[in-house]
């Protein structure tokens, strides 16, 4: 029987894995700079997993903590922070914690990142569930079985990061996980890979028509580099993804002040004048911590912060957010500053009646 072309291309698209996915909006930058600390990278120690059907390979992975680094640094600047810098790679995971406060507050940064990466060098191949599929595809003829990912590696890794606020850093004098304001912790396992993949090229295409293309290119060095690329990839996204989704953990963070900026409130525009307006609300839960925000300061580019403080004109009881007694206040900043030109970052620092204070950084508009 004939199949109709349109029917034809489609089974094949589907069979590959080809589907298109919906648009999703942007994610929220969440409105702090961010640096990140010199990753530590280890080999994972525990017993290796037993994979049935597969078969270890030559090549040996060699994650380079630089390049996750600058992978993870991208994909948070992209979904997660305002502002995302690495530490200098001048600096080894041993630096004095002095030091690296040092570094993050020369970068403007509101938080650091610590990371560990583990990973096992040793990568594991078989066919994956396509394998069959893309014989039948490859016996009707063409090259679409070129791209139908037919082979799976599996290459272990996992990346845990930890959150942390520079003043609590620098007060502190260690990096401790007590002190951390989250924790990512996400994982890699395997990936499956065409043909086109594993190769860039098709070598021989005679090859390809008459041998099972999924026995094809299954341990060579481009393998290895686009696994090393793949699972920076992949551990970058998924930490960024579960930044956003506990993002009220890294707002809120009653362990380090009793208040927050309501992002949703927040507008930081630049005006015809050279000046810029920021107008938001900073919310104070009233309590043992603290009774009143007492002052706010506000800089843009490398201008002397301009302190103001806040007036009780400016403070309103919010009474959607109180529950079971406790109190919460917004204080409204509503203030223009100059701005010098290029300069496209604001930084606000809010301190309490008991001096706890709390910085955040915006994206002019």
């Amino acid at each position: 029987m004939k199949i109709p072309t349109p029917l034809f291309l489609g089974t094949l698209l589907a069979l590959a894995g080809c589907a298109s996915t919906p648009v999703e909006d942007k994610p929220i930058a969440l409105p702090f700079g961010v640096a990140i600390l010199p990753m530590a990278v280890d080999e994972i120690k525990r017993a290796p997993r037993s994979y049935p059907d597969a078969r270890p390979l030559e090549i040996k992975l060699a994650l380079d903590s630089q390049e996750v680094t600058s992978e993870l640094s991208s994909e948070l600047a992209r979904a997660s922070f305002v502002r995302v810098r690495p530490v200098s790679t001048e600096f080894a995971t041993d630096t004095p914690v002095s030091v690296l406060v040092r570094q993050a507050q020369e970068l403007e940064a509101d938080l650091l990142l610590q990371c560990f990466l583990l990973y096992t060098p040793t990568v594991h191949g078989k066919g994956s569930e396509m394998f069959w599929w893309n014989i039948l595809i490859q016996s009707l003829g063409g090259p679409f079985s070129w791209w139908v990912r037919d082979r799976t590696f599996l290459a272990p890794a996992e990346l845990e990061v930890r959150v942390f606020d520079v003043r609590t850093v620098a007060r502190e004098g260690i990096l401790d996980r007590r002190f951390a304001i989250h924790t990512s912790r996400v994982k890699f396992e395997d990936i499956s890979l065409a043909l086109w993949d594993r190769t860039g090229y098709v070598p021989n295409y005679m090859a390809s028509v008459v041998f099972p293309v999924g026995l094809m290119a299954k341990d060579n060095e481009v393998i290895q580099g686009r696994l090393e690329e793949e699972i920076s990839r992949a551990l970058s996204a998924a930490v960024a993804r579960d930044i956003q989704e506990k993002k009220d953990l890294l707002l809120l963070a009653e362990t380090v002040a009793p208040f927050y900026v309501d992002v949703d409130s927040v507008r930081v525009n630049r005006g015809g004048d050279g000046q810029v307006q920021v107008r938001g609300d900073v919310i104070l839960k009233e309590g043992i911590r603290a009774e009143s925000l007492r002052r706010f300061a506000l800089r843009a580019g490398n201008d002397v912060p301009r302190e103001i403080p806040f007036l009780t004109a400016n403070r309103a009881l919010d009474e959607d957010l109180g529950s079971f007694g406790d109190r919460y206040y917004r204080y409204r900043i509503n203030e223009s500053l100059p701005a010098p030109e290029g300069s496209d970052i604001v930084h606000l620092t809010v301190w309490d009646d008991h001096d706890t204070q709390r910085s955040f950084t915006f994206r002019v508009e």
